[in-house]
């Protein structure tokens, strides 16, 4: 029997035939990085594995079935901010729901933003809601909470 045969063989069994699963995320400010980073660097399918609901990731579940068109509608309405978290509140008891306040900012304009992170069933967190009124119009000019632009 060949040597490097035997040793592909016992590598193999080794191996047991496991199966690769995606690691749980290390927590929701973690997701919310990636997300933002997929944002920053305008990729729309890393952005759909950060983003859906408590069954799952968009891209994995693939709901809604307009997902690609709402994770495009987001890129689109976040990109050129960066961002703070302020903010990281459980929202219910069994610690699989985040409320994080997150601080926007483009040049001189700064917003709230409220983020919903959920902790999905394999224990990954996704993004599963973004106020994106608060972060206001990607083409209309920053206005503060008294409807003039700042310094202005």
């Amino acid at each position: 029997m060949n040597k490097t045969w035997m040793v592909g063989t016992l590598l193999l069994a080794a191996c047991g035939g496991q199966t690769s699963t995606l690691a749980p995320s290390p927590g929701p400010e973690y997701a919310l990085q990636e997300f933002m980073a997929a944002v920053a660097d305008s990729n729309l399918p890393k952005m759909a594995e950060y983003w859906g609901t408590a069954k799952g990731a968009a891209a994995e579940i693939g709901k809604p079935t307009d997902y690609p068109k709402r994770i495009e509608v987001m890129q689109l309405w976040l990109r050129g901010y960066s961002y703070r978290i302020l903010a990281s509140t459980p929202t219910d008891a069994g610690l699989t729901a985040q409320e994080m306040e997150v601080e926007m900012a483009r040049g001189n304009c700064r917003r709230q933003v409220p983020f919903l992170v959920v902790k999905t069933g394999s224990d990954r967190w996704v993004i599963q809601s973004i106020d994106l009124n608060a972060v206001g119009s990607p083409m209309a000019p920053c206005v503060d909470g008294s409807g003039t632009a700042p310094g202005g």
